[in-house]
């Protein structure tokens, strides 16, 4: 499939850079579906010799980035260190998406943007910038109700025991503080979601499988593939949890796992 070649060039791209880069796989759970073929790449700035600008709009081009977003790039690298490169093929087409982190501080209790991305469909052209937004000091029990209110569901809503079975899981070996919670907002559509991150906690995709296949229940996706997955990535570590109401206005989980440096 055509849809293919995006993913081969992003990595290309990538690798021709010639320097250190991360490489975190992840699969998508929504609508029946369980969508593997995705990855993100983590790069700081510094990799693209000074020249990232026009390098990230070379690229762009490549990946069909609509021009709204391309010119944009310049006045997004202007106050980051790190860019992450996403990939996503479904069935019937693919998503890019550059993210942009921002300096922010960990400490205190303030909101803050950590991320601006683009994220485009390299079939129809429609894109969204999405905003990841940190948000310090919360409680498990704060982390859940938001969570609740965010997706428009109750305390008793499946996903949000989910994450909280992984929340405990989590704080066996480290405070709640040392997890990463964000909420992530898109304008202009239903897009509304958290992100939480998990690799400081030591957890692996195969201690967490009985959640893994409640979320896979929630949404009707394949359950044998999923515990496939389970099976091939027992021993990988548990990255991310991602999670909520799409801009499609469907419900849908996605985890990231087993970063690597490359």
């Amino acid at each position: 499939m055509e849809n293919e070649k995006f993913g081969h060039e992003l990595l290309e791209f990538v690798s021709n850079l010639q320097q250190p880069y991360g490489y975190e796989r992840s699969f998508k759970l929504t609508d029946g579906q369980l969508y593997q073929d995705r990855f993100l790449v983590t790069l700081h700035v510094d990799a693209f010799s000074g020249a990232a600008s026009v390098n990230l709009t070379e690229l762009a081009l490549a990946l069909r980035m609509p021009n709204k977003l391309k010119s944009e790039i310049s006045k997004e690298l202007s106050s980051v260190q790190v860019v992450h490169l996403g990939f996503e093929r479904q069935k019937a087409t693919t998503f890019c998406k550059f993210y942009f982190e921002q300096p922010f501080c960990h400490g205190g209790n303030s909101r803050q943007l950590v991320h601006r991305a683009f994220k485009w469909d390299v079939v129809s052209a429609k894109s969204a910038v999405t905003e990841y937004f940190f948000l310090p000091s919360l409680s498990k029990e704060n982390m859940l109700t938001r969570i609740a209110n965010m997706c428009d569901r109750g305390a008793d809503h499946p996903i949000v025991e989910c994450v909280s079975q992984l929340l405990d899981l989590a704080i066996e070996y480290v405070q709640i503080d040392d997890l990463f919670f964000l909420e992530v907002e898109e304008k202009g559509n239903p897009r509304r979601s958290f992100d939480i991150r998990f690799y400081d906690a030591g957890v692996t995709v195969g201690q967490v499988g009985t959640v893994l296949e409640r979320a896979a229940e929630l949404v009707n996706s394949p359950m044998d593939a999923l515990k496939e997955l389970i099976a091939l990535d027992f021993e990988q570590p548990l990255g991310h949890m991602s999670a909520g109401i799409s801009r499609d206005g469907k419900e849908f989980v996605s985890f990231y796992y087993g970063v690597e440096s490359r």
